[in-house]
């Protein structure tokens, strides 16, 4: 898989943002290529995604509490 900030592979034992899926030194490169908007709403599809993985949609108790967040 490339990062999307930077076009190079991301490899074991580098550090990244794993919600957007790209070098965590690259955050603000692709952050700035989908817009500020675009990529919050990514991330919380993700989270919302990874909650409802483990059973927790919107209307389970703690889902605000988790992250989640109704969009």
């Amino acid at each position: 898989m490339d990062c999307p900030g930077c076009n190079k592979p991301m490899i074991d034992g580098q550090v990244f943002n794993g919600l957007l899926k790209c070098h965590w030194d690259c955050q603000e490169v692709v952050r700035e290529k989908m817009g500020e908007r675009n990529a919050d709403d990514l991330i919380q599809l993700r989270i919302n995604a990874r909650l409802l993985q483990e059973g927790i949609d919107h209307n389970h108790r703690l889902f605000s509490q988790l992250g989640g967040k109704v969009l």
